[in-house]
Order: C-alpha cells, then sequence, then structure tokens
C-alpha cells in the first residue's frame, strides 16, 4: 500500500523522503517501501526542535514527507508546504 502510494505521488527512483514518524511498524513499512521503490529515505527525529527540523528538511529537498495524522500536527508548518 505505502508502495504504491508513493509511485501515485510521483516518488520515483532517486528521489529523496523525509519520514516524521515514531519507531514503528509504520517505519518499518516505510523504510521498505523506499527500498521497493529505489528512493532514499531521511528519517527525521520527532523530538527534534521544529528549527533543526526545517533546516534538515531544506537541505535534502525531500519529495515527500511520510507521517501519520497525529505527527502532523508537530510538523513544522513551513516544511508541508
Amino acid at each position: 500500500m505505502v508502495v504504491s502510494s508513493l509511485a501515485a505521488a510521483g516518488i520515483e527512483q532517486r528521489t529523496r523522503i523525509a519520514l516524521f514518524l515514531d519507531k514503528s511498524l509504520e517505519l518499518v513499512v516505510s523504510i521498505f517501501a523506499a527500498h521497493c521503490i529505489g528512493c532514499a529515505y531521511v528519517p527525521l527525529d520527532i523530538e527534534s526542535p521544529a528549527a533543526s527540523i526545517n533546516t534538515l528538511i531544506e537541505k535534502i529537498e525531500p519529495s515527500a514527507i511520510i507521517t501519520t495524522p497525529a505527527l502532523r500536527a508537530s510538523l513544522p508548518k513551513r516544511s508541508l508546504s
């Protein structure tokens, strides 16, 4: 399901995605999906300050950020544009 969702979103080989997830099954499934597609993934620490997360997102320029509805509220708003 995650693989098809990433593919439908236009995520391709050699692109980058950010994972804003806690240590959970969703994280493992998302890592596996990234490997299946051939894209790179960057796990973001959900406990990092918003400024640090924004800086990292600006540097890696991910094509997508994978998160959960519960964590989406704590993701810096600037990252969602």
